[in-house]
């Protein structure tokens, strides 16, 4: 809330000095009362500030100003305000809480989100050790699929997850995640490589046939354990 008082006199601006005053709407009984709600930058400008998540969703607050200015008679202003409520009642969760970087696909999903302040977008992001986020997908589909980077190596290679509900007002609400990922093991990757070797020394027609000018590098790149086993079992 911002209120200005510009008062001038003989062409100049007198200076103003201004009380603030917040109050909560408590239940009383049948009834309420209006409860003064402690702020700590109480500002003698014509600004107030109040630190973030201060107050709470769903209530309701009156916030009162009283304007002072030498030789001039006081001026009041009130007015009352209700506090969204975010996003909530709802979940996400991963089909994999662990994979392998670059490789493993985790999908997302969230559901049973409410809220009247429609229609919710949804942004998937997880965030590094130094507090950094990073935003991989922001839309109004509570589902998306990606693969991710390694996880903390400090905190066993978990990834910070997270997903932010937002309604159309861009009240939002949070919730984490808590995904495993890991290297792929040096020890796999020799490993698929002689396994390419050895199929491919076999069956050279097949990958002629199936995989075109691909080079052996990027034969072995481009195909997962899963992917290893299957063609194993079709060829063998």
């Amino acid at each position: 809330m911002e209120v200005n008082m510009e008062t001038t006199q003989s062409g100049g601006v007198l200076d103003a000095r201004y009380q603030w005053n917040v109050y909560e709407k408590i239940a009383h009984g049948d009834s309420f009362v209006w409860k003064e709600f402690k702020i700590q930058n109480a500002t003698k400008i014509n600004q107030l500030y109040l630190r973030q998540n201060a107050l709470h969703p769903g209530n309701f607050y009156k916030v009162t100003v009283i304007g002072m200015a030498l030789g001039r008679r006081n001026g009041y202003s009130e007015n009352v305000y209700t506090v969204n409520i975010p996003p909530r009642h709802g979940r996400c969760s991963v089909d994999n809480t662990r994979g392998l970087s670059d490789e493993t696909v985790f999908n997302f999903m969230c559901e049973g989100w409410m809220d009247t302040d429609l229609p919710l977008s949804y942004e998937f992001q997880y965030r590094t050790r130094y507090g950094v986020v990073f935003l991989l997908h922001h839309g109004i589909l509570p589902v998306f699929s990606t693969s991710l980077p390694v996880g903390d190596v400090e905190t066993n290679f978990v990834l910070d997850f997270q997903v932010k509900i937002i309604d159309s007002h861009g009240t939002y609400n949070t919730t984490g995640i808590d995904v495993q990922v890991q290297h792929v093991p040096k020890n796999e990757k020799v490993r698929r490589h002689l396994y390419f070797e050895e199929v491919q020394a076999i069956l050279p027609d097949y990958f002629k046939r199936t995989l075109g000018n691909s080079s052996e590098g990027q034969v072995v790149g481009d195909y997962s354990q899963s992917e290893c086993d299957d063609l194993g079992r079709r060829l063998f």
